[in-house]
């Protein structure tokens, strides 16, 4: 997996690099500087086999790519070259942000710093985690379309106004200023402070309204009214990323926040940063709630001196690491193969492992929900298959993604999702 992303960084380079090149390109074309006139007393490299033209085929190796792109923009680019590292971790946003994926995000320097300490126990901001949340229809159409043949055969165009995503609340840190003001998971965030958070639903109600015009039911008053509304939003619009970074950094100040329930009412909350700290495992009533950050398989290794029976909770879950998921299926199953990752046709593209694991697994009773995903659902479906634990509560998300957390080296970074988790390599093997 790790191979993967370190792929990807490297594509993403390319691709910014190229990107910049290409903007150099045109930027002097609008300037109207013609060819070999130097630019702060540095001479135009030649583009002669490497960009394309309606004259001039592409020919150079694949090898030399990222160097003669680095040449390129250091020659040709009409403004001072800034670090080339900014390219590639801009193209690297670019390209986390385009797949439309809620298990895929990317973060600046400060937001994955803030990911770092929340998956080491410590929070920071409103004492709360977002997810985006795509309309499920026009995201499988996207997918669809990344097959050539699906885009030549489609009856309509992407209809790209309905993926602009949903945050909603995925996670409410215990004790937090969320928490005391009710926030519960699976809220949506409509706006923060004066800024709004646009969303499918903004779209579909003006579509609405202007369908009810043209059948004659309401005057075209209100879509005029309506649409104005929507462009006063737009005007004071807040960015999915923006209100992740706001709302997870600072420890100090209040936030008031536009809250959308899951019963579809809108209520505003005022929520204070600080800081907050989680132990991996705390207990909360018979049982003890596991959050997969840092500790979590040694503070099981101390339970388990006391006893061999686990009620665990993981309803409602901080954002694990996968790391720490390893680290506590070593504590909690026998040595063997743990489960597979599969693509999204059903490949396998590799399993899990554990090496050393334990002789004798523990009674474990898991406390489950809708609220249970990621991580702590790849876990619950792991200590079921095999080492028979007990399942209690309702039915959990159906989202156990595997996501490989990257830092580059601007100190910016991201997550990916990489797979979705099956407790057995082979469907036969379940039986």
């Amino acid at each position: 997996m790790k191979d993967g992303a370190r792929s990807l960084t490297s594509a993403a380079v390319i691709l910014g690099m190229a990107g910049a090149v290409g903007a150099g390109i045109l930027t002097r074309q609008r300037l109207e500087v013609g060819p070999g006139i130097e630019l702060s007393n540095r001479p135009v490299a030649s583009m002669t086999g490497f960009v394309a033209s309606n004259s001039t085929e592409a020919t150079i190796p694949p090898s030399e790519l990222f160097y003669k792109l680095t040449q390129l923009i250091d020659a040709n680019y009409v403004n001072p070259v800034p670090d080339s590292l900014v390219f590639s971790s801009g193209a690297v946003r670019g390209m986390i942000l385009s797949l439309a994926d809620p298990h895929s995000n990317f973060f600046n320097k400060e937001q994955f710093q803030a990911l770092h300490k929340r998956q080491s126990g410590q929070f920071e901001g409103v004492g709360l985690e977002i997810y985006l949340r795509f309309d499920p229809e026009a995201l499988a159409k996207l997918q669809s379309f990344s097959d050539p043949s699906a885009r030549e055969t489609a009856n309509e165009p992407m209809d790209t106004a309905l993926l602009i995503p949903e945050v909603v609340v995925s996670s409410v840190i215990p004790g937090s200023s969320a928490a005391a003001q009710g926030i519960q998971p699976g809220d949506r965030i409509v706006q923060v402070g004066d800024f709004f958070v646009i969303t499918p639903m903004e779209v579909r109600r003006i579509r609405a309204i202007n369908q009810r015009v043209l059948n004659g039911e309401i005057d075209e008053s209100e879509l005029t009214k309506i649409r104005q509304e929507l462009a006063d939003k737009a005007d004071k619009r807040m960015t999915p990323e923006r209100v992740d970074e706001v709302l997870t950094t600072g420890t100090s100040g209040e936030v008031v926040v536009g809250i959308l329930t899951a019963q579809d009412e809108e209520v505003t909350k005022t929520l204070v940063r600080a800081k907050q700290a989680i132990k991996p495992l705390e207990p909360i009533g018979n049982a003890l709630r596991l959050s997969l950050i840092e500790g979590a398989a040694d503070a099981l290794r101390k339970q388990l001196n006391t006893s061999n029976d686990l009620v665990l909770d993981l309803r409602g879950p901080v954002s694990g690491s996968t790391d720490e998921l390893l680290a506590v299926l070593e504590v909690l199953l026998p040595a063997g193969e743990a489960g597979a990752l599969l693509d999204s046709a059903g490949k396998v593209r590799s399993t899990l492992t554990v090496e050393t694991g334990t002789q004798d697994s523990p009674n474990i009773t898991l406390l489950v929900d809708e609220t249970t995903s990621g991580v702590s659902e790849i876990l619950a479906l792991a200590l079921s298959a095999h080492a028979g634990a007990q399942l209690q509560g309702r039915e959990m998300s159906g989202q156990p993604i595997w996501v490989e957390t990257v830092k580059l080296v601007t100190g910016d970074g991201y997550q990916l999702g990489t797979g979705l988790y099956r407790p057995y390599a082979n469907e036969e093997d379940a039986s």
